[in-house]
């Protein structure tokens, strides 16, 4: 877990960027893609202010990205590559949202989803051939990003986000297909 934990981590942060003072609100300034209002929840510190997320130390950021997205969208029992595909965009547009995607993906039906994955998704997602799955769940996020409010501001950058995903997925199921050859 650990080590595809931190090579998930690190692409999600290269993608997210460093530190983006939004200048007329400071509720929107965040850092490695976390704001100011999630480092206030996950700190249970309502008075952080702007400097808190500015300074932002590394082991924060990977403590908050493992507690809120990692092991809320269960990526720990997700096949390599399969389990970027889910965190990053799980940081990108909403556990909810990914949870929903992976869940359509592994073909349940549209009035049977609801974002959380649980056992009977993990179990679907086990018996999948695993560029199968990567590649519907790539269909689904793309789908969810052209539903989202503001895919004509963000759009273009979302979907290229997506595909560099995909790549970066693809490359993680390569170096896991040998050792399950065993």
């Amino acid at each position: 877990m650990d080590d595809s934990f931190d090579s998930s981590l690190a692409f999600t942060r290269a993608e997210e960027g460093g530190f983006i003072a939004h200048p007329s609100d400071p509720r929107f300034s965040a850092n490695h893609g976390i704001t100011l209002a999630r480092l206030r929840r996950f700190h249970r510190d309502p008075s952080l202010g702007i400097d808190a997320i500015a300074r932002i130390p590394c082991v924060t950021v990977r403590a908050l990205y493992l507690a809120d997205f990692w092991n809320r969208c269960r990526c720990d029992a997700l096949p390599p590559g399969i389990d970027l595909m889910v965190f990053d965009h799980a940081v990108n547009a909403g556990c909810d949202r990914a949870g929903r995607a992976l869940q359509l993906a592994v073909g349940h039906k549209r009035d049977a989803i609801d974002g959380a994955i649980g056992p009977d998704t993990l179990s679907r997602v086990a018996l999948a051939e695993r560029l199968t799955l990567l590649n519907a769940l790539a269909a689904m996020q793309r789908t969810g990003y052209r539903q989202m409010a503001a895919f004509g501001l963000f759009g273009e950058g979302w979907l290229a986000r997506l595909d560099r995903r995909r790549a970066k997925a693809l490359e993680l199921m390569a170096v896991e297909e040998p050792l399950s050859r065993r």
